[in-house]
Formats: C-alpha cells, sequence, structure tokens
C-alpha cells in the first residue's frame, strides 16, 4: 500500500480503494501498510463504502484510520 500511494500521488490520483490483493495480510496487514504511508506522508484519500465490523482486536486499526479520516465514505473534490 505505501509504494501504492506514493505512485498514485505522482500519478495526481485524489483517491483510491482497496483491491482485491490489499487484503493479502489481513486487516492488521493493511492498516500497517496505511500507517506507514501516511507516516511518508504520501497518501491519496482512500475511499471504502464497508464498515470495518468484524471482530473488533481484528480492525481496531482500520477503524482508527476511519475515525481519523484517512479511510473515507466518500469525497466531494
Amino acid at each position: 500500500m505505501k509504494n501504492k500511494s506514493r505512485l498514485l500521488v505522482i500519478l495526481g490520483c485524489d483517491a483510491t480503494t482497496f483491491g482485491n490483493h490489499d487484503f493479502n495480510f489481513g486487516p492488521q496487514g493493511t492498516a500497517a501498510a496505511i500507517g506507514a504511508a501516511v507516516d511518508a506522508g504520501q497518501v491519496p484519500a482512500i475511499l471504502a463504502t464497508k464498515d470495518f465490523s468484524a471482530p473488533a482486536q481484528t480492525v481496531a486499526r482500520l477503524q482508527q484510520l476511519g475515525g481519523q479520516g484517512r479511510i473515507r465514505k466518500y469525497l466531494v473534490n
């Protein structure tokens, strides 16, 4: 996700969403990758209409990123 985010920023993309391989390492791996991209300062808006409502410990970091506005349900640009 970190390299994907960097590439999307270089290409001038305003937003992205999850692809079929973004969860290969589970929700925790996806959240860690997003967190690394956020720390690098290169993240377009990540859009996801799905609520992360699996067991709390499994998706807690994704929910936290949603609460921070890093994962959004929509983007008006």
